[in-house]
């Protein structure tokens, strides 16, 4: 199994909760393809290979981390294996959080990139 995870909201630099990647290694930024969405002060994001890219980043973690964020996505997120596309192009596989909860209601982020979306 991989120790590759893609974050794409407040876990990201510049985050709010990016603090809890402190003994994460940066690989860089990445795309995935799918819908980004705000759900309060945090997105959700629905991988789909048939809707624009999602901006976010990779981290190399180990267990221990990995379990923690497990915890702090809680039970509104689904931890899945899925492939991202580097800045360089090249196509990985990492664990993501994918929203597990129904959209209705939740407002779509056209641009895909929630730093931005949030103003910061």
């Amino acid at each position: 199994m991989t120790d590759l995870v893609f974050v794409y909201g407040t876990l990201r630099g510049g985050g709010s909760n990016h603090w809890r990647m402190e003994n994460a290694t940066s690989i860089g930024t990445a795309k995935i393809l799918g819908m980004l969405f705000r759900v309060d002060h945090y997105p959700a994001l629905i991988p789909d290979d048939t809707q624009g890219a999602v901006t976010g980043e990779v981290y190399r973690t180990d267990s221990d981390l990995l379990g923690r964020l497990d915890d702090y996505e809680g039970d509104q997120y689904t931890r899945v294996l899925h492939r991202v596309t580097l800045e360089d192009a090249a196509q990985i596989e990492v664990w993501l959080w994918r929203w597990n909860r129904p959209m209705a209601g939740l407002e779509r982020i056209p641009g895909g990139d929630w730093l931005e979306a949030a103003g910061g």
